[in-house]
C-alpha cells in the first residue's frame, strides 16, 4: 500500500532562509493489516540547508519500505534569497 509522509518538528535551515522540498508524499508500504500505519512520520528537526533525509535514514517498524533506500524523501535547498545574500557576502 501506499502510505502517506508525514512531516513533523521545524528544520533550522527553513527557519534560515532555506527552501523545504519534499520529494515524496506517498512511499510504499508491505506489513500485516494490523501493523500497517496510517502515516509515515519523517522529522525534519535537524535539517539544514543542504541536508536531506533519505528512505534508508527512517527507523524501521513493524513494515518494510519497498521504496529505494536511496530515494529522497524531503531536503533543504537554498532559496533565491539565501543565494544572492550569500553571493553577495563573497563578493566583499
Amino acid at each position: 500500500m501506499e502510505i502517506p509522509v508525514k512531516l513533523t518538528g521545524t528544520s533550522p535551515g527553513v527557519k534560515m532562509g532555506g527552501k523545504l522540498v519534499q520529494k515524496l508524499r506517498k512511499l510504499r508500504v508491505k506489513a500485516l493489516p494490523k501493523d500497517m500505519p496510517q502515516t509515515v512520520e519523517v522529522s525534519i528537526a535537524k535539517l539544514e540547508v543542504g541536508n536531506l533525509f533519505r528512505v534508508r535514514d527512517l527507523q524501521k517498524g513493524e513494515y518494510v519500505i519497498t521504496n529505494t533506500p536511496e530515494d529522497t524523501i524531503v531536503s533543504v535547498g537554498m532559496s533565491r534569497a539565501l543565494k544572492q545574500a550569500e553571493q553577495e557576502a563573497n563578493k566583499k
